[in-house]
């Protein structure tokens, strides 16, 4: 998209499908979704934002599948958003990579590859279940947690009560959407 703040903003939408959409070189994010629920995003590719590449508040039961969020300074960033799906995604280069923050709960962050983010891979804050299982964390010693797996040299998960193992061992291989950086 190129845009100077939003690359798409959509509020109070429900039932919705987005699929093929591309948002690079925004100035703020690259997909802002505000009370957005029961949709679905596929074949997401989102880089080069400056700030949060998928901003998601106030909603809930969305599932992003097949998707790329790369090279961004947030990769994904939920708020007061709870019972989502990130499956089949590629969390890569990010400076942040996942933020499950302010009041987001029960939240599945499952079989993505979550890797070479600066900071960390996820960090969360809160209640709530938080099933981070199944994905490649850039290192067969899985995620390094500073509680529950301090030998794991993949990208680092910040906060308590997570569902992290088992973790992938080798990569993922899923077909993602061509990103243009």
């Amino acid at each position: 998209t190129n845009s100077t703040y939003y690359g798409i903003h959509m509020e109070r939408s429900d039932d919705c499908t987005f699929t093929h959409v591309r948002s690079n070189d925004s100035y703020y994010s690259g997909i802002s979704l505000w009370n957005v629920w029961y949709s679905s995003f596929s074949n997401i590719s989102c880089s080069n934002n400056r700030m949060i590449v998928l901003y998601m508040r106030e909603l809930a039961s969305n599932t992003i599948t097949n998707s790329m969020f790369i090279s961004n300074n947030f990769g994904i960033s939920f708020s007061f958003g709870d019972d989502n799906i990130v499956t089949r995604s590629y969390i890569q280069n990010n400076e942040r990579g996942i933020d499950l923050g302010y009041s987001s709960d029960s939240n599945r962050i499952i079989d993505n590859s979550i890797t070479n983010n600066n900071q960390y891979g996820v960090t969360f804050n809160g209640i709530g279940e938080r099933n981070l299982s199944g994905n490649w964390w850039g290192d067969q010693s899985g995620p390094y947690h500073q509680e529950d797996n301090k030998d794991g040299e993949g990208d680092k998960i910040i906060g308590e009560d997570c569902l992290f193992s088992p973790w992938r061992m080798t990569p993922i291989d899923h077909t993602p959407p061509v990103a243009t950086i």
